[in-house]
């Protein structure tokens, strides 16, 4: 995921300042939280959760590339809020959609968690390992087993 190498990107090639980063993760992320309240009670109250998780996807995909095309922080900014509210407009849904299937109770969203855990590690063990076998491999020292 691009997320951790944003604030340098902004920054760096963007020139903005650290209040602006923080701006921009701040409104980001408070927008997904709110919004996962909302959301969660239209879910609820409608019943109508498949939508709002396939409309939330949606959102956040056609926002994500759009971050390539930035050329001010500003740009940047509006793009990380329009990708947190299609997050927390799936967010809710997506749980409740998992946590009624199945009919196991919490096992079924437990195994939901762990597998975008793993999901979300795994992209850094791919990197770990194209650098280790790559020209590059040096950086990564052989692990020593004992």
């Amino acid at each position: 995921m691009i997320y951790p190498v944003i604030p340098i990107f902004l920054v760096r090639v963007l020139g903005a300042t650290f209040i602006d980063v923080g701006l921009i993760e701040g409104v980001a992320e408070s927008t997904a939280s709110i919004l996962k309240i909302v959301s969660g009670y239209v879910s609820d109250r409608f019943g109508k959760r498949k939508p709002l998780a396939y409309s939330g996807y949606a959102l956040a995909a056609i926002a994500k590339p759009l971050l390539a095309f930035a050329t001010a922080w500003q740009q940047v900014l509006v793009i990380r809020f329009i990708d947190r509210l299609g997050k927390g407009v799936w967010d809710s849904a997506r749980d409740a959609i998992v946590s009624e299937s199945g009919g196991l109770g919490g096992k079924v969203m437990r195994l939901s968690t762990l597998i975008g855990h793993v999901g979300r590690s795994d992209w850094s063990a791919h990197s770990v390992n194209l650098v280790r076998n790559t020209e590059l491999h040096w950086t990564f020292p052989p692990r020593v087993h004992t």
